[in-house]
């Protein structure tokens, strides 16, 4: 779930993993307002090219996401143009791939250690408070380490909210709004992936104390 640390360095090691972070944060959030199908084949050929810039090492990556990832967006994709139209899903996997692909060039390129590092001194006032800031901050790393699998899990849940409410009548128009789908899916996500962090977290703490 977690991609291994390239070992040869690369220009995107150079980068700093604040600098990183926010491109990665930026990017995310404004895939948000993509909504033409070229914009999003932009966003992936990008991504592949960064991708092939990095090397043989990250390009043996890129085909294992590919094999993995790309194959369950595809499935995804193949399931959801039964509720949906093939345009608006070939937009929203375009985008979803495009943010599996770049999250993971975060967990390539930064050592797990400096994106701890990062994330504790943004913690360090909630010191004073008392906060455990050493496990809040592991916590958080892991969640930035496992952004691919989060989008995964996202889509899961999506491709489940929709098959359930198909079955239900007039539910067809409300079931496209984002709105609608947000509503619906934020809870059991968050569910999810917190179980999911939080576990990761207790089982590297626990390594660590051996």
């Amino acid at each position: 779930m977690i991609s291994s640390h390239l070992t040869q360095k690369t220009w995107l090691h150079l980068i700093p993993t604040s600098v990183k972070l926010f491109l990665l944060s930026s990017i995310t959030y404004s895939s948000i307002f993509i909504t033409s199908l070229s914009n999003a084949v932009i966003m992936l050929s990008m991504s592949f090219l960064i991708y092939l810039s990095l090397g043989r090492q990250a390009r043996g990556k890129l085909i294992d996401l590919i094999k993995s990832f790309g194959t369950l967006v595809f499935l995804i994709a193949i399931l959801q143009c039964v509720f949906i139209p093939i345009s608006f899903v070939a937009l929203t996997s375009i985008k979803m791939f495009s943010l599996i692909l770049l999250a993971d060039l975060i967990s390539i390129s930064t050592p797990l250690s400096e994106l701890k590092k990062i994330i504790l001194k943004i913690l360090t006032p909630f010191k004073f408070l008392g906060a455990n800031i050493n496990r809040i901050s592991l916590t958080m790393t892991l969640s930035l380490r496992l952004i691919r699998v989060y989008i995964a899990l996202w889509a899961k849940l999506d491709t489940s909210l929709q098959a359930r409410m198909m079955r239900k009548k007039n539910t067809n128009k409300k079931i496209k709004t984002n709105n609608f789908k947000i509503k619906k899916l934020v809870i059991p996500f968050l569910f999810n992936s917190q179980h999911l962090t939080l576990k990761m977290a207790e089982a590297l703490q626990a390594r660590s104390k051996k």
